[in-house]
């Protein structure tokens, strides 16, 4: 009896010991495919971490921050295979796409019926094909390429019939005598926007000099201009600050013509009162203005007691030519029942 009553103290101190004296730790968290903030070697009861997923991959929970509880990180940090958002097809669009969009975002594997607009086409060829949803994203990524007609030649030889060429592929030209094409090629590319350059020869200058380079909105020449430049001199563009330039920054003068210049894009702007109108917060910098170039993304997360409501436009967004779709979210209504 005596031995059994010390066993009792003994046990009864150990439990009194562990609940009073014991610290409460959680190690690094292990998260496949994601990363997080702060990094420590050992996190103590009530500390936060932020965490985020690389890409391909999104938060299995509805927060990124977590918490170090006596039973471990709660909620516990994952993520999964991130599922695709309504395709946005340039230049198609899917199939009956008002009756399938309220079932977006679909999981990987899904694929969907769609169709090319005039004058695209698949890279099969066809006016319609099959979009899948895959862990890279939607595939293929350019659903639709434009199909160019090579028929009619301005000043110089046409084909007997039209032949039609895909997005990217080249056909040869044959201009009459005294003529060429305006940049001195002898060739035409299928582009996006049909064929560069025209199908037209332009008659050939006799000296083969070039006025002064165009100009072009938001940039200049890196170089002082000059009145008249000689056959086959180069100048180069740049653009303004925080402005992106999209093309060859270097055009040359060929038979009397400069060869296209290029463009200046935009950027965007992410203001406190933007962001204040869509209840939105810049989720990884802490300015509240920023300007981002043409190309880049730009990723938000909702004010605290808000959520998205919608996945378009999502969170994370992409600056095109000072165009930004910003994403809303509405205020959080808690039910009763979960309170």
């Amino acid at each position: 009896m005596f031995i059994f009553l010390n066993l009792m103290r003994i046990k009864i101190f150990l439990i009194i010991f562990i609940c009073f004296f014991s610290e409460t730790t959680c190690k690094p968290p292990y998260i496949p495919n994601g990363f997080y903030s702060p990094q420590r070697i050992k996190h103590r009861a009530d500390d936060e971490i932020t965490y985020g997923c690389k890409e391909g991959f999104y938060p299995a929970t509805q927060e990124t921050v977590v918490k170090c509880t006596s039973t471990g990180w709660i909620p516990a940090p994952r993520c999964g295979l991130k599922p695709c958002d309504f395709p946005q097809i340039k230049n198609g669009r899917l199939h009956n796409e008002e009756r399938y969009r309220p079932y977006f975002p679909v999981p990987v594997g899904k694929r969907f019926h769609y169709l090319c607009n005039s004058g695209f086409v698949t890279a099969s060829r066809r006016y319609w094909g099959f979009i899948h949803c895959t862990a890279r994203g939607w595939r293929p990524a350019v659903p639709c390429v434009r199909q160019c007609v090579f028929h009619k030649v301005e000043n110089g030889e046409s084909p007997y019939r039209q032949i039609p060429y895909s997005q990217g592929e080249s056909a040869k030209v044959k201009c009459y005598p005294g003529y060429s094409l305006p940049n001195g090629q002898d060739t035409v590319t299928c582009t996006e926007n049909g064929w560069s350059p025209q199908l037209k020869c332009i008659r050939v200058s006799s000296t083969g000099k070039c006025g002064p380079p165009p100009p072009i909105d938001n940039g200049d020449i890196t170089s002082f201009p000059l009145p008249i430049y000689a056959p086959s001199s180069s100048v180069e563009y740049q653009c303004k600050y925080l402005y992106q330039l999209q093309g060859n920054k270097k055009i040359t003068c060929r038979n009397g013509e400069w060869s296209e210049p290029p463009k200046c894009l935009h950027p965007c702007v992410i203001s406190e009162e933007i962001m204040e109108r869509h209840n939105i917060t810049l989720r990884w910098i802490e300015n509240q203005k920023l300007y981002i170039k043409s190309g880049d993304y730009a990723e938000f997360q909702c004010k605290s007691g808000y959520r998205q409501t919608n996945t378009r436009p999502p969170l994370r967004t992409l600056c095109i030519d000072g165009h930004i779709d910003f994403p809303s979210c509405s205020i959080y209504m808690i039910n009763s029942k979960d309170e």
